[in-house]
């Protein structure tokens, strides 16, 4: 955990509470992230907690599941997602579910949530071809492993605003865009996990490559300004 960051525990407790106070908490951890880059190595160590994802922003890890003083936050994770052009350009994100269930809060910007059910013979097919994500860890990137075709219907779709909260289980199926070209964030809260691989979908017409995915860490300055926009924009 980045040791100047002192809100994150009860930040954590917000969330998954569903407290009403998470926003104001969630911001104020932001602005002192963007605080700590002013320190060399805050920025290194940051930076190596940090992804450039395929769905188009940016991964920080805050806190993981084994740095929490708290013991009732073991085996949790806090996480920020930074929708960011100037770092991440947008990408059409592929549908899916998670391995844990999260809490979460939109920083700000807005979101596309739309979510997703198998067909059931009632709202109009698409037609998906289905693989299996399992987490890389530590390692430099991964692949999707096919596992055929599915056909998915669509549930609903909202838009979310800045302050908005969600609680998701690991059996709903989602995707989420912003909702312009424009800087978004979230930070939530994953519990601990309770499936060994994530389900992901993409409409047949545009299927998924199975090649290897590397991750990309982003520079350090490249994080810290980053950061510093978010900073701005909560």
């Amino acid at each position: 955990m980045i040791g100047t960051v002192i809100e994150a525990a009860d930040i954590g407790r917000a969330l998954r509470d569903n407290s009403d106070e998470v926003h104001a908490i969630a911001c104020a951890l932001v602005s002192d992230l963007a605080a700590a880059t002013a320190d060399r190595t805050v920025r290194s160590r940051l930076a190596m907690r940090a992804a450039v994802h395929h769905n188009g922003f940016v991964k920080l890890v805050v806190v993981d599941t084994d740095e929490w003083d708290s013991l009732s936050l073991q085996g949790f994770r806090l996480v920020l997602h930074v929708w960011d052009p100037a770092v991440a350009p947008h990408s059409v994100e592929e549908i899916h579910n998670h391995r844990w269930r999260f809490a979460s809060v939109l920083l700000c910007g807005a979101l596309k949530w739309e979510h997703f059910h198998e067909y059931d013979g009632v709202d109009e097919p698409i037609p998906c071809l289905e693989y299996e994500y399992r987490s890389p860890g530590r390692d430099s990137g991964y692949r999707l492993r096919p596992r055929g075709p599915v056909t998915l219907a669509r549930q609903f779709v909202a838009l979310a605003g800045v302050g908005a909260r969600s609680m998701m289980t690991v059996s709903q199926i989602h995707r989420v865009e912003p909702v312009a070209d424009t800087l978004s964030a979230t930070l939530f809260l994953q519990f601990p996990v309770e499936r060994a691989w994530t389900r992901v979908f993409v409409e047949s017409w545009r299927p998924a490559s199975t090649a290897p995915r590397n991750l990309r860490r982003p520079a350090t300055t490249e994080l810290a300004e980053c950061l510093g926009r978010l900073a701005a924009a909560v």
